[in-house]
């Protein structure tokens, strides 16, 4: 099966980024069903990105990747939705069976495809959470002016506006946390918990481990 893997934050390599160890822990299962694979991502220009580049082909994986500075990268959806329209065209050529994304901005990459492909997509934390947690974290600590706290709800709304519909667009759906993929199904998103494909050496028992630390 041809199989186009969108990893939209870095490229998939076994190194200490969370992101980048999930995209070649999936990419390592595509491989291991022996499916002809395109990787498609987003990368941050580095010293060794030519050689994470270079390990992925010599498996037989064609890479297209678009790099950009840490500063320069997509910061808005509708950033995300603008370098989508800009790498169609090499996933077109590929002509894939199935599309596969990971994490959620994937999502917003395979929207602007051709809708008759069967889209996969897996992530872990939803992301209207990073400002819902920023929320949090500065009614706890730091107060917020008015406009301040209207702004950040304000996004929450958003990114569930925008993500919300598009997941309803996707074939099948898997989430690493299965306490979200629960709110997920009570949204009526029909979404599956999925085991990490890669080992969390943290879990189970992580609290009992590190008694001392302050969890909340």
């Amino acid at each position: 099966m041809r199989i186009t893997f969108i990893c939209t934050d870095d490229i998939p390599y076994f190194t200490t980024g969370g992101v980048s160890m999930t995209s070649w822990g999936i990419l390592d299962a595509l491989l291991s069903h022996s499916h002809q694979v395109q990787v498609v991502t987003w990368a941050t220009e580095h010293s060794d990105l030519a050689s994470r580049i270079s390990a992925i082909q010599t498996r037989g994986v064609q890479v297209v990747a678009m790099t950009s500075k840490v500063e320069d990268r997509p910061k808005t959806i509708d950033d995300v939705r603008q370098v989508a329209e800009r790498i169609t065209p090499s996933i077109i050529d590929f002509n894939p069976d199935v599309i596969v994304s990971f994490p959620w901005t994937g999502i917003i990459w395979s929207a602007c495809m051709d809708e008759s492909i069967p889209h996969v997509t897996f992530f872990g934390d939803l992301p209207h959470l990073v400002n819902i947690n920023r929320i949090q974290y500065y009614q706890r600590h730091i107060p917020l002016t008015y406009p301040q706290m209207n702004d950040l709800c304000a996004r929450v709304r958003k990114t569930k506006a925008t993500y919300m519909p598009l997941l309803k667009t996707c074939t099948k759906i898997g989430n690493f946390c299965e306490h979200h993929a629960e709110w997920l199904q009570s949204q009526e998103i029909d979404c599956t918990y999925t085991q990490m494909p890669i080992v969390d050496s943290a879990f189970p028992g992580w609290k009992h481990r590190w008694p001392h630390w302050k969890w909340t």
